[in-house]
């Protein structure tokens, strides 16, 4: 798998390793924890509460989350989150969809103060190869006003594949080789 020289991949024991541009300490990639529920929690409602992003519309509580990650932890289901400084500043999971294990739905989220600054790449790039060989196929959706995300998972292949109320749905099929091209 290639990789330029501001990253390294060792999955599934340490962590990956990214330098952005803009930050003066690396930020860790790494598999989610059901003990990262409390600052998961954080970040989560931290997007919630902007109203822009996530279709939820009030924060979640302690206990829910506590509930999702103890109900993921699947080998079908991808988890990952970015640490800056030892904290949680992003996070990225694909679900297995319980009718059809081999597709999976994205939802991905960066802490306000990281955004624009490849933290959603590194994590897009890390989460589709570990996908590859797992799911056949990963779809999300986003709000049609979420250009800035709209473009990243155009960049990555995923193509529109219907629209409704302001919500688009997009899709990619995942290869049997994941190499990533951005």
């Amino acid at each position: 798998m290639a990789r330029d020289s501001s990253s390294t991949i060792q999955w599934p024991n340490q962590p990956v390793v990214v330098a952005p541009r803009l930050l003066s300490k690396p930020i860790f990639l790494r598999a989610m924890r059901v003990d990262d529920a409390q600052p998961l929690l954080n970040l989560v409602n931290s997007v919630v509460v902007e109203k822009q992003y996530l279709r939820a519309t009030e924060p979640y509580s302690l206990e829910a989350i506590e509930r999702f990650l103890q109900f993921t932890q699947n080998t079908n289901n991808i988890m990952l989150v970015a640490e800056y400084d030892q904290q949680i500043i992003a996070w990225l999971d694909i679900i297995a969809a319980k009718d059809a294990p081999k597709r999976g739905m994205l939802g991905m989220g960066v802490a306000k103060a990281f955004r624009n600054q490849q933290i959603g790449r590194q994590l897009m790039s890390e989460a589709l190869a570990k996908a590859t060989g797992i799911l056949t196929e990963v779809q999300l959706q986003v709000y049609q006003t979420n250009t800035h995300a709209i473009t990243l998972y155009r960049r990555f292949g995923f193509i529109e594949v219907d629209s409704e109320a302001g919500i688009l749905t997009m899709a990619k099929t995942l290869p049997e080789s994941y190499y990533p091209e951005c």
